[in-house]
């Protein structure tokens, strides 16, 4: 076995067997790690005991860390992926201040625009149009179903077959038959309307 201590210099060519303890600086071309049990490269911050390591398995490869700390996946030194600890997970916006896709590992929920999503999906809209809603394209590239909330306390469901202006499609519910209902959770005919004032309903055959 042979160890290193208090390095702080170049490297050119050396061939090492065993474990190489470093503290200080090592700087090289390449450094590249040999074993057929597992090799593993691993990087501590003492300050707060903080572990990193990469290994490479028979058949995995693993990037983690063996203490209770977040990883992040920076590029140009900004945020672009952000795992937490406890397996929650963070996509950023382009500066990586805030994160605009979000996975809560523990409520096995996924929430784009919020980051505690209160059901297994949940979009929350910056503003109350198409663009901040759900749309679902068909085959013909403007043939598109949108859901978003158009207004305080109103929301939209509309098919259009010109994309982006006003020009409606069939909006089909139940085309393979069964009732429908508004205002009620038992509908008894192929439409049942429910006012909600004295119970009263109107029904559709």
């Amino acid at each position: 076995m042979t160890r290193a201590k208090d390095i702080s210099k170049i490297v050119t060519d050396a061939d090492l067997s065993g474990t190489l303890d470093v503290a200080g600086t090592v700087t090289a071309g390449d450094i590249n790690l040999s074993d057929a049990d597992t090799p593993t490269l691993t990087l501590t911050d003492t300050t707060n005991t903080l572990t990193t390591f990469l290994q490479s398995g028979n058949s995995t490869a693993i990037l983690g860390t063996s203490t209770a700390h977040d990883i992040r996946f920076q590029t140009n030194s900004t945020n672009a992926i952000r795992i937490a600890s406890n397996g929650d997970i963070s996509f950023y916006e382009d500066t990586g201040t805030t994160p605009k896709l979000f996975w809560d590992a523990s409520a096995e929920r996924l929430g784009l625009g919020t980051t505690s999503p209160a059901s297994l999906l949940e979009i929350k809209a910056t503003s109350l149009n198409r663009d901040n809603g759900i749309a679902l394209r068909g085959s013909g590239a403007n043939d598109v179903l949108y859901m978003y909330p158009s207004a305080d306390n109103v929301a939209t469901i509309e098919h259009l077959i010109n994309g982006t202006t006003n020009t409606g499609g069939v909006l089909s519910i139940n085309p393979q038959g069964g009732n429908v209902g508004i205002g009620t959770s038992s509908p008894n005919t192929k439409m049942t309307v429910s006012t909600g004032v004295n119970s009263s309903t109107r029904t559709f055959l």
